[in-house]
């Protein structure tokens, strides 16, 4: 048999404990053999992991999703300056404007990122 529990402290605080047993019969008589230990930094730990799981989850969905869309959008622009679809200066104008919008774009997801990576190494702490 196993179980977790949580106890109150004198202090006010809790203490996370995992107990397990087992019940020992000898010459007729029924013992129970138990053991218990403090789980705390344990489940510190499993806490810690799970926010760096949800952490990563948040930079894998900016990845795929925010950092792409800018992305795409310039190799396209790059792509019609480059195979000569662009007639005049003006055009070409608003296509630099686009550009540069996009790689502005890509830059402020970047620094989510950034962010994000910056308050994962907070978390450990």
């Amino acid at each position: 048999m196993v179980i977790t529990f949580r106890s109150l402290n004198a202090d006010g605080s809790y203490n996370y404990t995992l107990g397990r047993g087992i019940v020992i019969e000898e010459d007729g008589e029924k013992y129970i053999l138990s053991v218990i230990l403090n789980i705390d930094e344990l489940r510190q730990k499993d806490e810690i992991i799970e926010k760096h799981h949800k952490r990563f989850q948040q930079i894998a969905w900016l990845q795929s999703h925010e950092v792409r869309a800018p992305l795409a959008r310039l190799l396209g622009l790059t792509d019609a300056i480059y195979t000569d679809l662009i007639e005049d200066r003006e055009e070409l104008k608003q296509f630099i404007h686009h550009i540069k919008q996009s790689a502005l774009d890509l830059d402020a997801v970047i620094h989510k990122i950034v962010q994000l990576t910056d308050t994962d190494k907070k978390v450990d702490k």
